[in-house]
């Protein structure tokens, strides 16, 4: 049953009692788990730490600009004609976003 709540005080509070029941939830279903070792416990991030990231880098000048030149082909050719563009102006405009992905994820690229 719907009931209003009257203040936030009382939201807060529901909230509270929310998320104490998802963690008791949460605790049944580890503690029921065959694979559930408790000396090893972890917390919600816990595998997304510094180590598991890419290393990003800034773009080297040149790939930015072939990368901005492809868009801007991709761009261009939806408007006005040019032979081989317009026909593939959508894997144009991603081959671009490809070479600016591969210039901040490849070190030496």
């Amino acid at each position: 049953m719907y009931r209003p709540l009257k203040d936030a005080t009382s939201l807060l509070t529901l909230r509270c009692q929310q998320a104490q029941i998802r963690q008791g939830f949460a605790a049944l279903s580890r503690a029921a788990s065959p694979l559930y070792d408790p000396a090893v416990e972890m917390s919600p991030l816990s595998g997304l730490g510094e180590d598991d990231m890419p290393n990003l880098s800034a773009p080297t000048a040149p790939v930015f600009l072939i990368s901005v030149v492809l868009a801007l082909f991709a761009l261009i050719g939806h408007f006005v004609t040019i032979p081989f563009v317009t026909m593939y102006q959508f894997w144009v405009a991603i081959a671009a976003y490809v070479v600016l992905f591969l210039g901040t994820v490849l070190k030496d690229f």
